[in-house]
């Protein structure tokens, strides 16, 4: 909008996304922490993660983004956010000969455990935290991926704005997410904020949505994909920071 001199849309966009990040903390404020109910969800669901019913969707985009990781000229500096139990880093030590540091963060104690147990004997560690929470060496990681987890952030612009700053110049933010459309989307979305957040699921993003929260945190979406039913998966190239 902004290159297209459209001024009053890109304006209208930012203040939209600055209303809900206001509205997000009230709301939180009132109910119990967003971060603190997906922390006691992913808890429970550490022992059992990879066998649930809906496990298949995100699932399809592990080998996309390996792929993508797999274009990576030179050394990798990758950082995993909301690792999990660590299956796609795993994939990654053993797929790719030119990991030169490979970092998971994950906000669940029980499931960076159970990522400490899959990638035992591999070049990567794993904390407890996240973006905002955890010291992270600044202009250094040259891919990140974020694989699933974004809906689950109470402050998005705020994380891309940290993600931004862990990375060197031109590189690659993965995120995949989950997908609805159209009024689907918003409904959903509205049943969220109205039960507060269950399971700290907070936003479920369209492709507008992330191309303007991505601009503003310094980044250039270089594409976006969906894959198969409920996910897609989008390239962000840092720009700026």
């Amino acid at each position: 909008y902004y290159q297209q001199n459209r001024i009053d849309k890109y304006i209208f966009f930012i203040l939209y996304r600055k209303a809900m990040e206001y509205f997000n903390m009230g709301i939180r404020d009132k109910n119990r922490n967003i971060l603190d109910q997906s922390k006691k969800c992913f808890d429970k669901l550490a022992d059992l993660y990879e066998f649930q019913s809906w496990f298949s969707e995100p699932e399809k985009c592990y080998q996309p983004v390996i792929e993508i990781v797999k274009t990576q000229k030179g050394t990798l500096r990758l950082l995993d956010l909301g690792c999990g139990n660590g299956i796609v880093l795993k994939r990654v030590c053993d797929e790719l000969s030119n990991v030169e540091k490979a970092l998971g963060i994950d906000l669940s104690p029980n499931m960076v455990e159970k990522a400490k147990e899959r990638l035992y004997g591999c070049n990567c560690n794993v904390i407890e935290g996240t973006i905002e929470s955890v010291k992270i060496k600044p202009n250094y990681y040259n891919m990140v991926l974020c694989m699933h987890s974004f809906h689950h952030y109470p402050k998005p612009l705020r994380s891309l704005k940290h993600i931004n700053k862990a990375m060197e110049k031109n590189g690659l933010l993965i995120l995949a997410d989950n997908k609805k459309n159209g009024f689907e989307r918003w409904n959903y979305n509205w049943k969220l904020m109205r039960q507060g957040y269950p399971d700290g699921d907070m936003w479920i993003y369209s492709k507008l949505e992330l191309l303007i929260l991505g601009k503003m945190a310094g980044f250039k979406m270089e594409s976006f994909q969906n894959v198969g039913d409920k996910s897609f998966i989008t390239i962000f190239r840092k720009h700026k920071g």
